[in-house]
């Protein structure tokens, strides 16, 4: 019961050592202050509320990105987002340096990073920077791409353009790619999406193609193991 109790203490002090790390990041490399006494309250006020957002259904939203992620489920992993942007108080969006793809940006890497699903932030490429990256689900390789006050599809064309998803090319992991887009007025995302690649870069019509093929590889990944 004693190495139980540990434990928990030991886990509760990890998660409070990480949302303070995290914290600072946002606060010291993502978002403008006028001075650092606004920093400061800032920070303190961040920190409470997703302090109070891991206890209260933290491990509930974790689960539920990773699953969707693992599923392809896109409609429940924006969803989850939705849900874990509401719970921000309004007046983090009111603050003028707040207004902007930075901080949208910051909020939803602290989610991703909250859930243990390792984003990378702006990966760079010969031709530019991906929003965010996700490769720590298997088999697939996620890119998302963010804009605000615009719409997903300028997103997703300019992953297109770029041709983002070439350096994940034959890494043997299909990937999806995500639009998203801010809203100020929503003060969440008002639009998303999606374009599917297999493994060699050929892009796949919509989700239900894109399930069909990872069925077919894994069938065939279990043939060949059975015959190797």
């Amino acid at each position: 019961m004693q190495k139980n109790q540990y434990n928990i203490h030991y886990q509760n002090k990890n998660i409070k050592s990480s949302l303070s790390n995290l914290v600072s990041y946002i606060c010291t490399t993502t978002v403008k202050f006028p001075n650092d006494e606004v920093r400061e309250s800032f920070k303190d006020s961040l920190y409470e509320e997703l302090n109070e957002t891991v206890k209260s259904k933290g491990k509930t939203s974790e689960d539920n990105l990773i699953n969707a992620l693992v599923a392809v489920d896109i409609d429940g992993f924006m969803s989850t987002l939705e849900s874990s942007f509401s719970s921000i108080p309004y007046f983090f969006f009111l603050q003028e340096q707040n207004k902007n793809e930075a901080f949208y940006y910051s909020v939803l890497h602290a989610f991703l990073r909250g859930a243990k699903l390792n984003p990378e932030s702006e990966k760079c490429s010969n031709v530019g920077r991906i929003d965010i990256v996700v490769n720590s689900i298997p088999n697939i390789t996620y890119l998302l791409e963010l804009k605000h006050d615009q719409n997903a599809h300028t997103a997703i064309e300019q992953t297109k353009n770029t041709k983002y998803i070439q350096q994940y090319v034959r890494q043997n992991k299909d990937i999806v790619v995500i639009g998203i887009n801010f809203d100020s007025d929503k003060r969440n995302f008002n639009d998303y999406e999606c374009k599917y690649y297999d493994f060699q870069g050929n892009e796949i019509s919509d989700r239900d193609a894109f399930l069909d093929h990872l069925d077919k590889r894994k069938k065939n990944l279990s043939r060949d193991t059975r015959h190797g």
